[in-house]
């Protein structure tokens, strides 16, 4: 098939994070064999891959590290860059199309406004922030948008059940395109053994760990909805666990004066981050607006524990997941 995936994050170079379940997904088309067309954010760098054709859009540097909205609250006037950048990709959508199949992750603002009068098959991703953005709209204008998403062709896909509940409830009885649940991609590189890659990465501390100590990790951009300061304040209770950081953003300064035990490594690449995860004795999570954490069930695929605050489907995976601990 002629396959359309548009996205607000992708991967601007190799080893980027960004969207890397988004790319994991146009993997997945190219090995099945599909002409996949994606539409994505221009990257101050250029992007190079024969298999792909990549649309490059302008956004006015809206998206990007450590996500729209945070850089939105820091620059105000960015917001022009979602009307440059929807115009342009749906003016970028018709130019290349028709296509079989469209797949717009997050719901805004590809599902709505790039996708509103869409009339092929496509399919709707929301993965967390773009649906809480959506219960923050003004009803009149909520309502109208879930009235655009029943039509024939559309379906909804979200990264968690607690998701496709939230989104079933906004609709408030009236009828939607079918819902289901499909987890953002995974893709796993492989990886040398644990004690290999936790006797290199510990060389890079500060002070290497000595033996009897516990590696407690915390993994994502450090603004305040990901509560890395309630888990930080946590773990360094007890002073034989060594906290280490792997994350940047506006947060970071502030977290670093408020803990001087805890190790920040700044922004790394997937690769390093994942070696990470496999190298740790716990994953730490202090955020309660996760609907399906991608860290998490990175390290639980990598076999490292986890304990969690409450959020998203963590208590129903807890239940037949005896290394993920969740407390309320």
């Amino acid at each position: 098939m002629k396959v359309a995936v548009l996205t607000t994050s992708y991967p601007s170079q190799p080893g980027d994070g960004a969207g890397h379940f988004v790319a994991a997904e146009v993997e997945d088309l190219l090995a099945a064999g599909h002409e996949v067309h994606a539409f994505v954010p221009r990257a101050a760098a250029p992007r190079q891959d024969p298999r792909i054709r990549l649309h490059e859009l302008p956004h006015l540097d809206l998206f990007g590290w450590p996500g729209a909205l945070p850089r939105l609250r820091s620059r105000p006037d960015r917001a022009l860059g979602a009307l440059v950048f929807c115009r342009q990709l749906r003016r970028a959508l018709a130019k290349a199309g028709p296509f079989e199949l469209v797949r717009a992750h997050f719901l805004l603002p590809c599902g709505w406004p790039v996708l509103r009068d869409y009339v092929g098959e496509a399919v709707l991703i929301g993965h967390g922030s773009d649906l809480r953005l959506l219960e923050r709209l003004p009803a009149p204008l909520r309502r109208r948008i879930l009235k655009g998403w029943n039509r024939p062709g559309l379906r909804l896909e979200l990264v968690s059940e607690e998701l496709a509940t939230r989104l079933r409830q906004l609709a408030a009885g009236r009828a939607l395109a079918p819902v289901t649940v499909v987890p953002a991609r995974l893709a796993l590189p492989m990886l040398p053994e644990r004690q290999r890659v936790l006797a290199r990465l510990s060389a890079r501390l500060a002070a290497p760990l000595e033996p009897g100590e516990f590696c407690v990790l915390l993994v994502g951009r450090l603004i305040p909805t990901k509560g890395t300061g309630v888990a930080l304040a946590a773990a360094l209770r007890y002073p034989q666990l060594r906290a280490v950081v792997v994350g940047d953003g506006p947060e970071r300064r502030r977290l670093e004066r408020a803990f001087p035990r805890a190790e920040f490594l700044g922004q790394l690449s997937r690769v390093e981050t994942l070696e990470w995860l496999l190298a740790a004795d716990l994953l730490l999570s202090g955020s309660r607006l996760e609907g399906a954490p991608t860290a998490i069930r990175e390290a639980r695929a990598l076999g490292t524990p986890v304990l969690s605050l409450a959020s998203g489907d963590l208590h129903e995976w807890a239940k037949t997941d005896p290394g993920l601990w969740v407390v309320d």
